[in-house]
Formats: C-alpha cells, structure tokens, sequence
C-alpha cells in the first residue's frame, strides 16, 4: 500500500472527481435505508385493500413488532456503512476507474440488505420458531460478510497520500473490514446447527453474542496488525481508535439527510395514486375513470398525505438544516443521533397506512392517530438532543470570536424552538387519548402540528429577532466604547511623547482633554 502502480496511476487519469463518487453513493444510500420501511408499510396495504386488515391497532403492532425491530436494526445498519463510506472518501479528490467500480459493487451488495430484512420479518410472522430463521439468516449474515469483503477492496484501492497518519488509519480500516468479513462468513453457516428446535432457546442468543464478538474482534484484529505487523508506534494507533478518527465533511450529512426526508416524504403517494381498472372476478370497476370519485374515496388519506410532506418538507427539514449549518464535521454520536431521527421519520410511512386501514372505525383510528403523533413525538425528542449535542461539541463549530454573540442566539432559539415540537405534539397526544371520536381527533392533531405549532414558531422567531437586535447594539456600543478608549490611549500616550513640542501637541492636548470632559472622564 506504499507507491502506487502503473495500472493504478493509469486508472486514476481516467478517473472522476471524487464529489461525484459520493453524491451517488448518498443518493443510493438514502434510498436504501428508506426502503426498509416499504415492507412494513405494504403490509398493512395489502392487508386493507384484500379487506383482511387486523381487528384492532394493538393487533397490527403486535404482529409486526418484529418486523419494525427488523427495520430499525436495517436502517442502522446501512447508516452505518454510510458513514463507513463516508470517512473513507473523506479527502479524496479523485476516484479512479477501479474505485468506481469496486464502489459500485459494494453499493450492489447494500443494496441487497433490504431484501435480507424482509425475509427475516417473514420468517417472524410465521412463530414457527428457529428453524423458520435459518436461512435469512445464514443469507443476510453472509451478505454482511461479502459487504464488509467489498469495502475492505474499495480501501485497498483508494488514493493513500503522502501522510503516515492517514496510510496507518486507511490500513486499519483495511485489516478490520477484512477481519470481520471473514468472521461473518465462519459465523454465516453456524444457524444450521444453532437454531433447531432442540437449541433455539440457548443457540439465537449465543448467536447474537457471537456477531458481536464478532464486531468487536474485527476491530481488536486491526489493532494487533499496526502494532506487530506494521510497527507503527502506540500513539499514532491510538490516534486511529480516537472518535476524531472517524469524522467527515458535513456535506455527506446534508445529501443523506436530504435524500432520506424526500422520499420519506413522498413515498405514500405511490399507495394512494395507484387505482382498480377492473379484473377477472370484478370487471366494472374502473376507478381511473371517475376522478371526481377516485379523490373522494381518498379524501383522508390525501389529507394525511399532506399533513406529513408539511410536516416533513417544512418543519423537520428547516429544523435540521437550522442546526447544523453551524457544523463543519460530524462524528460517531452525532451520526447516530441523525440515524436514529431519520429512522423514525421513515416510519412515518407505516404510520400513515394504519390511520388508512382505520379509516372507517372510529376508535381503531383515534388509536392510529395516537400511535402517529407518538411517531412525531419520538422524532421531536431525538431532534431536541441532536440539538443539544450539537451546540455542546464546540470542536464541531466555527472557532471565530466575531460569530460568539450569534452562536450564543442560535443555540437559545434552537433550544426554545426546539421545545415547541414535543410539546404540541405531546398536548395533541393527551387530547386524542381524551376525545373518543377518531374524525375530531385526527382534526384537533392536523390544528396542532400545521397551524398552532407553526404560529408558536414565528412567535418565538419574532422574540428571538428582537433580542438579537438588542445584544447586537449593546455589542456595538461596547466596541465602540472601546474603540473611543483605545483612541483617547492612544492620544495621551502620543501627546506625553511629544512633550509640548510646537502648537500640534497643545492642539491635541486641548481637544481629547475637552473629550474626556464631555465623556464623563
């Protein structure tokens, strides 16, 4: 990993720019992780279109409570292997040909995750027990493994640079990656012996304590192999294992995120746009056709559809680029924090399809409602502590004294603007679980988050704006008092060294002394 080849340097002049090796990969990415919602959500749709929907909201949770478990495991998952991504390409500026082809195998093999995530959810709702789970997951550990392979070659074949530290952290990432790929891949046959009927009680647990340990290997082998292979000094593999390590440019934040909430926010129409043209068993239903009919049908559903692009597109969306347009790197506990927001937010899809399955039971909806305003709740919160986490980690800010008096505002409109989404949403909360019709409830949610909760934000704005104009002129009455000071120094010194010599020294003499009578001294 020294000099690199002839075919390498030939595969790096016929290359592409790095930013457009990522800007793909956090395109495919968001995609990736939003779609792990999609089972969830046609689930409950196909359940409501062939009228075999669950009695109750409590039914539909608890049958899919695994599946939702599968979900979020999922999107963590793949958020991590895009930061992974991320801080690998962190300063590369130019991706050869080799890079963007073993990128493009290792965005193939993510993208299969989802596949191994709904497999695993149907060997769930089956309660056989472990056997039913052998094969999903014998298939998605083995696809965590070929992952981890890929991403090993796409480090191998990335640009190392002149600098010891970074070809030391490029080759611990390098023996980690390869590490744990050949762990998971002993790991991936285990399931056969491990989850039979006799041995599914011990053998799922032990199996999950073996991927950790697994995880945990992978790392403690990469270490072992600077030190004794590579010799590289205690210090600089410390540094490797430091959180600074595994920082990267904010601008991959932003096209994840982006990328995340646009589809979030638009994947429920594809339910509601589709239509029946007929069929074998009911030839006279043509939906397409009366459009008058077709949207009145889906009158609470396009009303829900819209409440959440709002929702999303505007409040959630304005709310996360408010808070990190102040940061400059992202690290592991900021990640995860934005992982954990985005995960929810893509949730939101299966929550709108249930208060649809409800639609025509009204207390089955005012649950439904319930459960999404708690989805919103759980987003409002992981938002707040991103915030906090945020406006705390001041290596993460601009270090420029001039902006300390507008850091200092925006983290008290952060924190109080913060607080307003929690709180409506916990107060519409309170009055769904009071008010026994599911219509007014669903009304009294939509008055909360689209119009009282926005009101509550201009209002804060408005507070925020003229306390900001206030601290900026005590800020600029003090500089200049400061500045008159530093000029009435700056005569006296200038007129003890003059010494009264001529008529410029008794001038000036005369008129600071005259300053300083009308300044009060």
């Amino acid at each position: 990993m020294g000099r690199p080849s002839s075919l390498q340097e030939a595969a790096l002049a016929l290359g592409v720019r790095g930013y457009r090796v990522t800007s793909l990969s956090d395109a495919v990415f968001s995609i990736i992780a939003t779609i792990t919602t999609v089972p969830l959500a046609a689930s409950v749709s196909y359940d409501r279109k062939t009228e075999d929907s669950r009695s109750s909201v409590v039914d539909a949770l608890s049958e899919s409570k695994y599946a939702i478990l599968y979900c979020v495991l999922t999107f963590n998952i793949v958020s991590r292997m895009q930061h992974y991504h991320a801080v690998i390409f962190d300063r590369v500026k130019r991706a050869s040909v080799l890079v963007v082809l073993a990128n493009t195998v290792y965005l193939l093999l993510v993208s299969f995750i989802p596949m191994g995530q709904t497999l695993l959810s149907e060997a769930s709702v089956k309660g056989d027990g472990g056997p039913d789970y052998i094969e999903p997951v014998v298939f998605f550990v083995g696809l965590l493994s070929l992952v981890r392979f890929s991403g090993a070659v796409l480090v191998y074949l990335l640009p190392m640079g002149g600098d010891s530290f970074r070809t030391c952290l490029r080759r611990r990432r390098l023996v980690q990656e390869g590490a744990g790929g050949l762990i998971y891949g002993c790991l991936a046959v285990l399931p056969k012996w491990m989850f039979t009927k006799d041995s599914q009680n011990w053998g799922i647990p032990c199996y999950l304590a073996l991927l950790l340990a697994g995880y945990k290997g992978s790392k403690l082998a990469s270490i072992i192999t600077l030190r004794r292979y590579w010799r590289y000094p205690d210090d600089m593999v410390a540094k490797t294992i430091h959180h600074t390590a595994k920082r990267y440019s904010r601008s991959r934040v932003d096209a994840y995120t982006d990328g995340v909430l646009a589809i979030s926010a638009t994947l429920i129409i594809l339910d509601i746009s589709s239509c029946e043209t007929g069929s074998v068993n009911s030839p006279g239903i043509n939906e397409c056709g009366d459009v008058l009919n077709y949207l009145n049908d889906r009158k609470s559903q396009l009303y829900a559809y819209m409440v959440t692009f709002v929702l999303i597109c505007a409040l959630l969306w304005a709310r996360h680029a408010s808070m990190w347009k102040y940061v400059t790197q992202s690290g592991m506990i900021l990640h995860a924090l934005n992982t954990q927001c985005l995960c929810f937010i893509a949730l939101m899809s299966y929550s709108i399809e249930l208060m649809m399955s409800f639609d025509e039971n009204d207390e089955q909806r005012r649950h439904a409602v319930t459960f999404w305003l708690s989805n919103v709740f759980v987003i409002s919160v992981c938002i707040l502590i991103m915030g906090a986490g945020i406006f705390s980690k001041h290596n993460t800010l601009p270090r420029d004294e001039k902006e300390a008096l507008h850091k200092r505002s925006t983290r008290r409109w952060t924190f109080l603007s913060g607080l307003l989404l929690p709180f409506w949403t916990l107060l519409g909360i309170i009055v769904t679980l009071t008010v026994k019709e599911g219509q007014k409830a669903w009304s009294l949610a939509i008055g909360f988050q689209i119009i009282l909760h926005p009101l509550s934000q201009l209002i804060v704005f408005w507070r925020y704006m003229l306390a900001h104009e206030r601290e900026r002129d005590t800020a600029g009455d003090l500089e200049e008092d400061g500045l008159t000071r530093s000029l009435l120094g700056d005569a006296r010194r200038s007129t003890g060294e003059g010494g009264g010599v001529g008529g410029h020294s008794t001038i000036s003499r005369g008129y600071y002394s005259g300053e300083v009578e009308r300044g009060g001294g």
